[in-house]
């Protein structure tokens, strides 16, 4: 599938520390690699770094930014800079959710549970008022949001 040409959005594309490659930064290799305009964007410099780093050894381009889409300034920050820097954007990947301090019900701490659906069951409605409801966006979560899993807010917001 060639992307050649297209201005595509990775949001999440750095990596969580760990020996597989995530999700957010296998798709913005992924899009590099078919030809995409590349806007990585991810709340940690040094990760979002590295991923561009991967993509540019390889002989592509992609610019980065730093974003916390927990914030809805920065949620438009990262569109706002793709039609900037590309002229339009084709298709924004968000490859973001939250699951760290998940658990049993039983076992949940009430922090992390409101943390955790702040982060997923909000996101969408941010992401919706920063691009307009008419732009098709790319949704993913892993594994970590089945339930049956013991990841309980983590289904229950996705």
């Amino acid at each position: 599938m060639s992307l050649k040409g297209q201005a595509r959005v990775v949001v999440g594309a750095g990596q969580t520390p760990g020996e597989t490659i995530g999700n957010g930064r296998a798709a913005a290799i992924i899009h590099a690699r078919e030809g995409a305009r590349l806007l990585l964007a991810d709340i940690d410099a040094a990760r979002v770094d590295e991923t561009q780093s991967m993509i540019t050894e390889k002989g592509f381009d992609a610019e980065i930014m730093t974003a916390d889409v927990k914030r809805e300034d920065d949620c438009r920050a990262i569109m706002t800079t793709a039609v900037e820097r590309f002229r339009r954007i084709d298709v924004p990947h968000y490859n973001v959710g939250k699951s760290r301090g998940d658990g049993e019900v039983t076992e949940l701490r009430r922090e992390h549970w409101t943390d955790i659906m702040e982060m997923n069951r909000n996101l969408s409605s941010r992401r919706r008022r920063s691009i307009g409801a008419s732009t098709p966006v790319i949704n993913q979560a892993s594994d970590n949001s089945s339930p049956g899993i013991g990841r309980t807010s983590g289904a229950a917001s996705r």
